[in-house]
C-alpha cells in the first residue's frame, strides 16, 4: 500500500504482543520492563501513522525512502492535532471512551515513552499499564483509520467526478452520513462502508466490508462484482489502514465493476 506500511506493520504486532503478554507474566520487573516497550512503541506506531497519512499521496521509491525517512520525532498533542486536523467530535468520543482530553491522552504517551527510553521515573511505570496501552491503541486505531477512510473518499468522489459522476452519499450500514471522523460512535460498530453516485441515467453502488470492496450497477438484476486488479488483488478499507496509493487505478477498477 504505502512504504512506510512495513515500519507500521513490523510495529502493530508487537504491541499486540505485549498486551497480550504482560497479565501472564508473574515478575513485577519484567512486567513493567515489557510496559515500559509497549510505551515506545506505542509513540512510535503514532508517529509513523501520522507520517504516513501526511505522506499518503506520494509516491516514494526506495532509494529515497532509506535516505529520507527515518525514524520520526515524538508528536506533542498540538501537533498531531494540526497533522490530522482533529475534529472537535474526535476529541469528545476520546474522552468519553477513556475518560482522558484527548490531548492530555496524546501528551501522557509521550511522557511515558520519554519515561521509558530514558530510565527517568520508571517506577511510575507497571505492568498495568497493558490497559491503558490496548485501549488508547485501540481507540487510536479507530480515529486514524476514520480520517484516512475520509480521506480516500473525498479523493476518490473527485476523480469519479472528472469522469462524469456525481451526486454522491456516503453511508455506514446503510445510514446516510458527511463523513466517518465526526461519526467515530456509529464507525466503530459498523460493519460497512458505502456510497452511491449517478451518472445522470444510471445509479451505481460501492461496498466495502471486512471481506473486501464490491460494486455494481443499482440494478436487482446486477451481481456485485470485487474491486481488485493486477497490483491489488484485495481492497480493504477496515484493516488498519484506509488509505490507498493508486487513486486512479482504484476508482477505474470501480468503473470497470459498474460497466461489465
Amino acid at each position: 500500500m504505502h512504504c512506510i506500511d512495513k515500519y507500521i506493520n513490523n510495529i502493530e504486532p508487537r504491541i499486540e504482543s505485549i498486551i497480550k503478554n504482560i497479565p501472564i507474566q508473574e515478575e513485577a520487573s519484567l512486567q513493567s520492563s515489557l510496559a515500559s516497550y509497549g510505551w515506545i512503541l506505542l509513540d512510535a506506531w503514532i508517529s509513523w501513522r501520522t507520517i504516513r497519512y501526511l505522506l499518503r499521496d506520494a509516491q516514494v521509491d526506495d532509494q529515497n525512502q532509506e535516505k529520507w525517512i527515518q525514524t520520526p520525532s515524538s508528536y506533542t498533542s498540538a501537533q498531531l492535532c494540526a497533522a490530522w486536523n482533529i475534529k472537535q467530535e474526535t476529541k469528545d468520543y476520546i474522552k468519553r471512551i477513556t475518560d482522558i482530553k484527548f490531548n492530555t491522552l496524546i501528551d501522557s504517551i509521550q511522557q511515558k515513552r520519554n519515561s521509558s527510553a530514558h530510565i527517568s521515573k520508571i517506577e511510575g511505570i507497571q505492568g498495568s499499564d497493558s490497559r491503558d496501552i490496548s485501549l488508547y491503541f485501540e481507540q487510536l486505531s479507530f480515529v486514524f483509520r476514520s480520517y484516512e477512510i475520509d480521506s480516500f473518499y473525498n479523493r476518490v468522489k473527485s476523480y469519479l467526478a472528472q469522469k462524469g459522476y456525481r451526486d454522491f452519499q456516503l453511508y455506514m450500514d446503510e445510514k446516510p452520513i458527511t463523513e466517518t471522523k465526526t461519526n467515530l460512535d456509529t464507525y466503530v460498530k459498523a460493519n460497512s462502508i458505502s456510497f452511491i453516485c449517478n451518472d445522470g441515467i444510471s445509479a451505481y453502488e460501492f461496498i466495502s466490508n471486512h471481506d473486501g470492496c464490491q460494486a455494481r450497477k443499482q440494478n436487482e438484476k446486477t451481481q456485485w462484482k470485487i474491486v481488485a486488479n493486477e497490483q491489488v488483488p484485495l481492497y480493504s478499507l477496515w484493516k488498519n489502514k484506509g488509505y490507498y496509493l493508486g487513486i486512479n487505478l482504484f476508482c477505474d477498477t470501480i468503473i470497470r465493476c459498474w460497466n461489465n
